[in-house]
């Protein structure tokens, strides 16, 4: 290591490091934002490196520059909830941020090679504070099959003294298979419902869940929405029926600040009306400003009117 002394280069990134934590944070925090914005429903995490782990790493190469040349000091996680959705996150990453590398691991094993699976970016600020100007983050984009393999591959073979033995990396490889054919056909899956007229409720519930998660980070529970969907569809006007992703769009682009300040409203609140949680509330809340009186009369023969009628009132629609 030609760069500095080991207590030299300890010095330098324990003053650095509190902007790589400030610069891990903001890139999450901005990818919290924007996939958010989109309707992507994913995991974003950020850490940074310790001081111990970012000397062991210089210890362990042969940088020239170790400082300059270790670009994973602050690193971004994102784990995407739905294979299809890894394409779009990348391009908000390309889009939002300054690239400097990129590695598309999927692409980069033969046919004939089973081998870790997911795409890395280092990247830095368009647009952020003067301090963190030039500083990279990485970030990584995973399923969660793909996450769950990389985490366990990682204990498995940098956890022992010496490097695992052939079994064990074997065996890793035999899972990294059963990565490739759950995350295939996990879409093969999404695309029979897609294309299904059987699965109608659950292709509706998919265009809810897109602008839902604009405004509210939690999940919704599907075995209530395999209940509130039936009654919500058996009103749902033919015109409504034919163009439902451009009406509920119309919708949510429409209410945009007041569904913001609804959630914001009721975030946190223990005495919130549960349906405000559940990604039908979308079309819950455009079937009141179209048919109220409709929607009652077939809710209550299902549902406890209260339940609706609270809801009615939160956004403003009492009936």
């Amino acid at each position: 290591m030609k760069f500095q002394s080991i207590e030299d280069l300890r010095e330098l990134y324990i003053d650095e490091r509190a902007k790589y934590e400030e610069l891990a944070s903001k890139v999450a925090r901005d990818l919290r934002l924007l996939v958010r914005n989109r309707g992507i429903h994913c995991d974003v995490n950020f850490r940074v490196k310790g001081v111990s782990s970012f000397l062991k790493k210089a210890l362990k190469g042969k940088y020239e520059d170790p400082f300059s040349q270790i670009k994973d000091k602050a690193g971004v996680r994102v784990v995407a909830h739905h294979p299809w959705e890894i394409g779009r996150i990348e391009q908000l990453v390309r889009d939002s941020f300054i690239v400097c590398e990129y590695e598309d691991k999927r692409a980069s094993v033969s046919f004939q090679t089973l081998g870790y699976r997911g795409t890395h970016f280092e990247v830095q600020l368009s647009n952020g504070p003067s301090n963190l100007s030039g500083l990279s983050c990485e970030v990584q984009v995973r399923t969660r099959a793909e996450s769950l393999w990389a985490d366990t591959a990682h204990y498995l073979s940098y956890k022992p003294a010496h490097p695992p033995s052939d079994q064990v990396q074997r065996a890793l490889y035999r899972l990294i298979a059963l990565v490739e054919i759950f995350d295939t056909e996990v879409e093969r899956a999404y695309e029979a419902i897609r294309s299904d007229d059987g699965y109608e409720d659950a292709r509706l519930l998919n265009v809810l869940e897109q602008y839902y998660y604009q405004f509210a980070a939690m999940p919704g529970d599907q075995e209530l929405s395999s209940e509130v969907l039936p009654i919500l569809t058996k009103i749902l006007n033919p015109e409504l029926s034919e163009m439902f992703e451009s009406s509920i769009e119309k919708f949510v682009t429409r209410n945009q600040n007041k569904l913001t300040e609804f959630y914001d409203r009721y975030r946190g609140d223990d005495r919130a009306n549960p349906l405000i949680w559940q990604p039908e509330v979308i079309l819950i809340l455009l079937q009141l400003e179209l048919d109220p009186f409709v929607l009652k009369e077939v809710w209550q023969d299902v549902f406890p009117l209260e339940l609706l009628s609270s809801l009615a009132d939160a956004w403003g629609k009492p009936i």
